[in-house]
């Protein structure tokens, strides 16, 4: 269409995101200390999970907290920003005794590629992850086309 046309460029920049963590233990390796004591061949509780998530650095960048007497932990609403360059992650499960030993139920490591849903299992501990996408930067350009008449138009 001949005239001053209007263009508009919208260009949304994301961020990676860690929005939950679900950990579940595969074994009884927590088992045995005075918190958790083995009776008869069976367990009595559960174990107290924490974790750590560390970059590729080494450095811990984020933990949950205390999950209290359960086989199976759920954070939630973690909402923190991860940026791939900085893998590869690692998280590192423990069971908190409070008189004893903490226990090392292990965790996966990864890389990120992709938002979703992701699961991995250990020889202590099955985890799932969910990895989203939140906008950073919402950038928009505006400009103006000029299109002249075509000249066969123009006569």
């Amino acid at each position: 269409m001949p005239g001053d046309n209007e263009v508009t460029l919208v260009t949304t920049i994301w961020d990676y995101v860690l929005e939950s963590v679900t950990a579940t233990t595969v074994s009884n390796q927590w088992c045995g200390d005075i918190e958790e004591i083995d009776l008869f061949g069976q367990c009595q509780g559960a174990p107290d999970m924490v974790w750590d998530l560390s970059n590729g650095s080494g450095a811990i960048i984020s933990s949950g907290s205390e999950v209290t007497n359960n086989t199976t932990a759920t954070w939630s609403d973690i909402g923190l920003v991860i940026a791939p360059g900085d893998g590869p992650f690692s998280f590192q499960f423990q069971d908190v005794d409070a008189l004893s030993q903490w226990d090392d139920l292990g965790g996966p490591s990864f890389n990120i590629t992709d938002a979703g849903t992701f699961s991995s299992t250990g020889d202590h501990v099955s985890v799932s992850y969910t990895i989203g996408l939140v906008a950073q930067t919402v950038l928009t350009n505006v400009d103006t086309v000029v299109v002249n008449t075509s000249p066969s138009d123009a006569v």
